[in-house]
C-alpha cells in the first residue's frame, strides 16, 4: 500500500464506509469525514503514480496491485465488487 494514511482510515473505517457507499455525510462526528478523506488520498495517490507514465511503458506499477489480492477480499465478502475491492 502506497500510502499508510489511507490504509489506517480504511482499516479503522472500513465497515462504516462500506454501508455508507463512501458517502460523505456531515453529521458523522464518530468518523469525521472518512469518505472525503479516503476518496481524496486515493485520487491523489493514483495521480502521483500514473502521471509519470501515461503511455504505460512500464507496466510496473503500484496501481495494480490491487488487481492481485482483490479475488481473495471478494470470494470473503457478499458486499465487495471487483472495483471496490481493486
Amino acid at each position: 500500500m502506497k500510502h499508510k494514511g489511507l490504509f489506517d482510515l480504511l482499516k479503522s473505517h472500513g465497515k462504516y464506509l462500506l454501508d455508507t457507499k463512501f458517502q460523505s455525510y456531515s453529521g458523522s462526528a464518530n468518523h469525521g469525514d472518512a469518505a472525503l478523506q479516503t476518496t481524496r488520498i486515493a485520487i491523489e495517490t493514483m495521480l502521483e503514480e500514473l502521471a509519470p507514465n501515461l503511455w504505460e511503458d512500464d507496466l510496473d506499477r503500484l496501481v495494480d496491485f490491487g488487481h492481485l489480492i482483490s479475488p481473495e477480499l471478494e470470494m470473503v465478502s457478499d458486499r465487495l465488487y471487483i472495483a471496490t475491492s481493486i
